[in-house]
């Protein structure tokens, strides 16, 4: 190897060495020590990933969403390297270490491919070492390494390109297509998005191409093939075992968030972190989406500005602007062309201007993190921008200007990707490997050789968490998901719980009744075929009312200052026997104050009561009586409005309704939406003072949910409301019944029927309780 050769390459690799051990060197020694992430959805890829590793199936898991488990493709878990490391089984202690190694090297890789992709423009190879090491300092992936896992390996992009690179100057380009094909593949596996943005950068380029070697007279139908081989093929493979794998019925076929995961002009061209941003905070209000960010640095900016400013006086003055060079396409620029159009997608468009395409486009919807496709862009620009200025103020034998611009180009990227790593380095050293059992504490430790596991059948955690389905969900706390995961993969015992995405409907449905009220029949009962105990892990935070009451009938086990586990049979947890609540009545009835057919648990004659049995609405879909609301989901639609004084100051108040939940694929969309409780002031302004998402219900009785919003009344003196408001766009009709507001501390009767004097069914706060 010629010294011209080699000095660039030792260069480099000393910088990515020095750079990787400066900020991560404590990681980098003992890569197996730390998690670098413990909350959201940090905590829950890691322990997706370990936990599949060591589960029996390859493709199926059953860490989460018990009785039904999930298919390995939607939880975040790096499907192709959890494959891998089953077929090595001495490395799966280490499957930590080896993920947190893998995010650490994606720098290093990432210059690599970088200064590969730079000399094969021309570059001078040592300020391609230059500009790949900078470029790869400031790659926007680098939030990812806490949380997103899969998302954190900054280099499939650039290595995409390169092989793509490779593909257009080699004569075996069948051979290079099927590389690309596999290199697509692969990643498709790693993560769903990084192979859809793999193929629709490639596909776009291949699309740009063509129309340049259409008015060229260059295509030829082995280049559509090639073309297809490279990004049909893989997509089609994919979408295809996703789709015939998939045991699980009821998925959402209209994920949200597409319009609200977008990324946008700041997020792309203004910085994001120290030094610059607070500067230009001072002079403009700067508005960025995460899921969007993808700055590519103000040298980029400047020297796109550097560059328009210089094309611009070309065709002024030659009137003459080549997209070709020597008769063949020229590959920057199609790259440029390509990562344009894909940033104008990450925009949101053309779905800005005509939303409903987007359901026409099914699979486009599917990837509803569109803003993560600004990352081609971030590579291609900044690249771009470094081979362009070398080139266009480079004057024959005379490099020295165009070496000086383009070094601080690439400097500046340093100067503000290091604020980047600062702060990720801050984070990924502080959290033990909580997944490895000897970095647990003594109390955990004790915990697990205390108890038992093989005598209970799940977990469930409390307070509780579903999220997946979009449609019956709650979220739970950072300290209930690393409490519940942890023990989950210790224990080897499945979560009722879940942390996925586009889970089944009908199954979080069914889940989410595991802590309905006991006096609701419960549909999942009938798929727990296990006659085993199931464990309570109770996280010692605060309780809905209806997980309390779940907590109340376990039976303890073990106590430490961070969580309480208990037992609880099958049968305790799914009893229906309602006798407590009749007898509660009997002891109460004499005491309680009537107001109309209800009766109060107060003597306080003045305490809120309202209901509404829209009775005098007919309607088929009904909860009780004859009659039900319907109304559109996207307007808003009133429920109550509270006069000046009507309430009380300082009173916390719960308003409920029942929403029927049942439609097409399993009530798609419909419990979607938000309770609100608004404050009308006298200069015309609104406030939101407490909002409800539909969805969280936990109240689930067959076909019907019953949605509370608690609400504190702090200025009696304004009018207000309570609402409902769903999707501006959305064609579904609701049908609400039984709308009703308490003060929060009062608890509100009526005999529905009686026997013999005694009563057999009671309306308690809303609820339905039948004697059993």
């Amino acid at each position: 190897m010629r010294i011209a050769e080699k000095y660039p390459k030792v260069i480099l690799t000393g910088l990515i060495l020095f750079f990787t051990f400066f900020f991560y060197g404590t990681v980098l020694w003992s890569p197996d020590s730390y998690l670098f992430s413990v909350s959201g959805d940090g905590m829950k890829n890691y322990f997706t990933y370990a936990d599949q590793i060591k589960a029996s199936s390859y493709t199926v898991s059953t860490a989460m969403n018990y009785p039904y488990g999930e298919s390995f493709l939607y939880l975040d878990c790096q499907p192709a390297l959890t494959v891998v490391l089953k077929w090595l089984p001495f490395l799966q202690n280490y499957s930590v270490g080896i993920v947190n190694l893998l995010l650490i090297a994606s720098f290093g890789i990432t210059a690599w491919l970088l200064y590969l992709i730079l000399v094969r423009f021309s570059v001078r190879p040592f300020l391609a070492v230059i500009a790949a090491f900078s470029i790869a300092v400031l790659s926007p992936q680098i939030f990812r390494m806490t949380g997103h896992l899969a998302l954190g390996y900054s280099f499939f992009i650039p290595l995409s390109w390169y092989i793509y690179l490779r593909f257009c100057d080699s004569e075996k380009k069948w051979k290079w297509s099927l590389g690309m094909c596999c290199n697509t593949l692969f990643w498709f596996f790693v993560h769903a998005y990084l192979g859809m943005i793999i193929v629709t950068f490639i596909a776009t380029m291949f699309a740009v191409d063509t129309i340049i070697r259409f008015f060229k007279k260059q295509l030829n139908w082995q280049f559509i093939g090639q073309a297809c081989v490279q990004t049909l093929i893989p997509l089609v493979l994919f979408w295809g075992y996703a789709t015939l794998s998939d045991t699980h019925t009821g998925r959402t076929k209209n994920p949200y968030g597409y319009m609200e995961s977008t990324s946008n002009f700041d997020s792309v061209f203004l910085p994001n972190t120290q030094p610059l941003k607070p500067l230009l905070e001072s002079l403009m209000k700067i508005e960025q989406t995460w899921e969007g960010l993808a700055y590519i640095g103000a040298g980029s900016v400047v020297g796109i500005l550097l560059l328009l400013g210089f094309w611009l006086y070309r065709l002024v003055r030659y009137r003459r602007f080549s997209l070709t060079e020597n008769g063949h396409s020229n590959e920057l620029i199609v790259a440029v062309l390509a990562s344009v159009l894909i940033l104008l997608l990450a925009f949101g468009y053309p779905f800005e201007w005509k939303p409903d395409l987007l359901d026409r486009f099914s699979i486009i919807k599917n990837f509803r993190g569109i803003g993560r496709f600004a990352w081609v862009f971030y590579f291609v620009a900044t690249t771009g921008v470094i081979v362009v200025v070398s080139k266009r103020f480079s004057k024959p034998g005379k490099p020295f200007f165009s070496l000086v611009i383009t070094t601080l180009i690439a400097c500046s990227f340093v100067l503000e990707g290091v604020t980047y790593h600062k702060m990720i380095a801050e984070q990924v050293d502080k959290t033990p490997n909580y997944f490895d059992r000897e970095q647990l504490d003594n109390d955990w430790k004790k915990m697990l050789s205390t108890v038992d596991f093989s005598n209970y059948q799940a977990i469930i955690p409390l307070p509780f968490y579903h999220i997946g389905s979009e449609n019956f969900g709650k979220e739970g706390t950072d300290k209930i998901y690393r409490i519940s995961m942890l023990l989950g993969y210790h224990s080897n015992l499945p979560l009722v719980s879940n942390y996925s995405t586009r889970t089944s409907i009908w199954e979080s449905k069914n889940v989410m009744q595991v802590i309905s009220p006991v006096f609701y029949k419960k549909a999942i009962e009938k798929d727990i075929k296990d006659t085993r105990p199931f464990i309570i892990v109770f996280s010692n935070e605060e309780l809905l009312e209806c997980e309390g009451d779940v907590l109340s009938r376990g039976k303890e086990i073990y106590k430490n200052k961070d969580f309480t586990l208990l037992e609880i049979s099958k049968n305790e947890l799914f009893s229906t026997n309602t006798t407590r609540w009749f007898e509660a009545f009997s002891e109460k009835e004499v005491q309680m104050t009537a107001k109309g057919d209800f009766l109060l648990s107060t003597m306080d004659t003045s305490s809120y009561l309202y209901f509404t049995s829209y009775d005098s609405i007919p309607n088929p879909i009904a909860f009780s009586g004859k009659g039900a609301l319907s109304t559109r989901k996207k307007d808003f639609t009133p429920l109550k409005k509270f006069g000046e004084g009507e309430l009380k100051n300082n009173t916390d108040y719960i308003a409920s309704f029942w929403l029927y939940n049942n439609g097409p694929n399993y009530g798609q969309d419909i419990p979607n939406g938000l309770f609100v409780y608004q404050v009308n002031y006298e200069d015309g302004s609104l406030e939101w003072v407490k909002v409800e998402n539909i969805s969280a219900g936990l109240n689930v009785n067959g076909d019907w949910s019953l949605i509370e919003l608690r609400f504190t009344v702090t200025d009696a003196a304004k009018t207000s409301e309570l609402f409902l408001k769903g999707d501006d766009k959305s064609k579904i009709t609701w049908n609400i019944d039984d709308f009703f507001i308490r003060e929060a501390t009062v608890d509100v009767y009526r005999v529905l029927s009686q026997q013999n004097g005694q009563p057999t069914k009671l309306f308690m706060n809303n609820h339905r309780i039948i004697k059993n």
